[in-house]
């Protein structure tokens, strides 16, 4: 059975009506493993729709549109236009072999463009290294019906409709899949061999869903001239196809993925957001807890192009954008709470009424493992009941706020704060984002912490991860015997590092703003530019394609990910090991490495400890 997009079994809620539920029905019994299948999902950044799009790696891409008249319907033909009449209506539409034959040229005339997609040698070069073809389903009309409709004139229907481009309602009865793939097959005018491989697939991939690809610092424009094209296939990034089913897929209602830190979680939200943007009246809100977080999100959701529909913020900012829209005034008890005065002044206004609930169509919830009980109460209540769609994003073990960090799960159900998680919920507990070493050294060293508890779905399960990324460099660990021999180390890796690559891949993350601001006074005097994350105002103007170095705290370092990665001065950590668990907020660190992960440490004490013992467990994994 083929891939299909969304997934087989979520297709009756995407597809427009039962004829193409039944298309969908044939290709999947008919089709090999190796297939893909698109279903009425828009192609290329001006959005054309295919009703299925239908990539056979030995054989090459089809566009196929689905017709459910009856040959009755049927009045008038020409190349151009069909006139149909429904219940005494005359309808005028284009011939739908011209929609399909459009649709697959200009899809193939965007990825003709790509030279990693096109013939290096023989007659063919610069072609496409597969065909393509394109075709029209009459799902409710037999060859023999459309020939007695049209009489003596059913040869000018195969004049604008050709046999071998068009199947009828008695080809879906085909009892042999090897029939049914010949007959696709014989659809393709060019043929030559073919066989795509996963990274030619992924390229397709990328040229026709502009949503599903993964900003990088460095990933440029496909369509750009060719001198400034990334050559090679490892130069892109995008979801794999189980984040976009489970984007594309995901019904109405209240949903919760639970997923390890690297699962994808962030890039389903932002798919998902557009997804959604198109179906509720309503603004679209997505919430997250971290200032630097929210501001990453904005960029993800600029790129999918649907900002004038989305709203993105940190929960605090929302809350004040909340209190001022609505014109109340924060009382003298609400001020006693430093940071939250004015979460606590909104909560207030949604119970009295001054501010309105059911405010938003839909709502997205990042890192909702930073949100406590009375906010994600609040948060729900200002979904309008009728859209109602909530996607709630989750991984226990990267909680590390509001002094729950040593507890093993939260303390609070999820129908207790009005979320209806039943049934509706997603586990994703493989790591792509970091290398299998990087994630391997991680799994040891918060291993207590990630102990694989499970949960019914009205609760938090914490996950283990499984590894599934690249394999890469293994870890370095360096023991300094000052902070000031810390920063020569980095001064060292950044001094090598500079050269070789953009200064947005790398990342210098610290336990407090101190360290931070030691880093931020050596790149100054080394020349490099940087961006102050320990400071507010900075978080809130940051914009990661610059190329500037990120210097910033463990915790706003939450929901982001960097090629390379300092970790400097862990074992200030011990001084605050009461308030925060040391532990979790490591794990957070390291797993922001996507590619290269280097440590320094200084000092002695229990994290210290941890981390150097955690080093030789790994270094013994690895020669076992």
């Amino acid at each position: 059975m083929a891939t299909f997009i969304p997934s087989f079994n979520q297709l009756e809620e995407h597809l427009d009506n039962q004829e193409e539920i039944r298309v969908a029905r044939f290709l999947n019994k008919h089709l090999g493993n190796d297939c893909l299948v698109w279903c009425n999902i828009p192609t290329g950044n001006k959005s054309r729709y295919a009703d299925f799009l239908v990539l056979m790696p030995n054989t090459g891409l089809l566009c196929l549109e689905v017709k459910g008249w009856s040959s009755k319907a049927i009045q008038k033909i020409d190349k151009c236009h069909f006139q149909l009449k429904f219940k005494d209506t005359d309808v005028g539409i284009k011939n739908p072999m011209e929609q399909a034959r459009e649709c697959a040229h200009n899809v193939v005339n965007d990825l003709a463009k790509d030279p990693v997609l096109q013939q290096k040698t023989g007659d063919y070069v610069g072609k496409l290294v597969f065909p393509y073809a394109y075709g029209v389903v009459y799902a409710n009309i037999t060859r023999n019906e459309i020939q007695a409709q049209m009489g003596e004139n059913y040869t000018v229907f195969d004049a604008v409709s050709p046999l071998r481009h068009t199947m009828y309602k008695n080809d879906l009865t085909s009892s042999t899949s090897q029939g049914v793939r010949n007959r696709l097959a014989a659809m393709f005018e060019q043929r030559f061999p073919c066989k795509l491989d996963k990274e030619q697939i992924d390229r397709i991939r990328w040229h026709l869903f502009p949503e599903i690809r993964i900003s990088t610092p460095v990933q440029q424009d496909l369509f750009a001239p060719t001198e400034t094209q990334p050559e090679k296939i490892q130069d892109i990034k995008l979801m794999d196809l189980k984040q976009e089913q489970i984007a594309r897929q995901l019904g109405g209602g209240h949903r919760i993925i639970h997923g390890v830190a690297g699962s994808g979680k962030t890039l389903i939200l932002g798919l998902r957001s557009k997804v959604l943007s198109k179906r509720t009246q309503k603004p679209v809100l997505v919430l997250c807890y971290n200032i630097s977080l929210a501001t990453k999100l904005r960029h993800i959701i600029a790129e999918r192009g649907v900002s004038e529909r989305v709203e993105v913020h940190h929960f605090h900012e929302w809350c004040g954008e909340l209190v001022k829209k609505h014109g109340l005034v924060v009382t003298e008890e609400e001020r006693q709470f430093k940071y939250d005065f004015n979460i606590q002044a909104a909560l207030r206004g949604v119970e009295t009424g001054e501010i309105p609930t059911g405010q938003y169509g839909a709502i997205l919830i990042d890192e909702g493992h930073d949100f406590k009980a009375e906010w994600l109460s609040f948060t729900v209540k200002m979904l309008d009941k009728l859209d109602n769609h909530l996607l709630l994003l989750y991984d226990d073990a990267q909680s590390i706020y509001h002094n729950r960090a040593v507890e093993k799960g939260i303390k609070f159900s999820l129908s207790s704060v009005g979320i209806e998680a039943l049934g509706r919920t997603i586990k994703l507990h493989n790591n792509y984002r970091n290398t299998k070493q990087i994630i391997g050294l991680a799994h040891i060293f918060a291993q207590q912490n990630l102990l694989a508890k499970d949960s019914d779905d009205d609760n938090i399960p914490v996950l283990e991860p499984n590894a599934t990324g690249m394999d890469g460099e293994n870890p370095c660990l360096k023991t300094c015997g000052s902070w000031e021999e810390e920063l020569k180390i980095l001064e060292r890796c950044l001094k090598k590092w500079a050269d070789t690559m953009p200064l947005n891949q790398i990342a210098v993350i610290c336990p407090w703003t101190k360290q931070c601001d030691d880093v931020c006074d050596k790149l100054g005097d080394m020349g490099l530019d940087y961006w102050a994350l320990q400071n507010k105002n900075t978080r809130k103007t940051y914009d990661p394609k610059q190329n500037k170095i990120s210097v910033l705290t463990i915790k706003s370092s939450k929901g982001l990910e960097f090629p390379r990665v300092v970790m400097m001065g862990m074992d200030k950590l011990a001084e605050h090991s009461d308030e925060d668990n040391p532990t979790r907020l490591i794990y957070v660190a390291m797993t922001r490495a996507q590619t290269h992960l280097v440590i320094t440490l200084s000092g002695c004490n229990s994290v210290t400890e941890h981390i150097q013992a955690s080093f030789e467990q790994y270094k013994k994994s690895q020669a076992a």
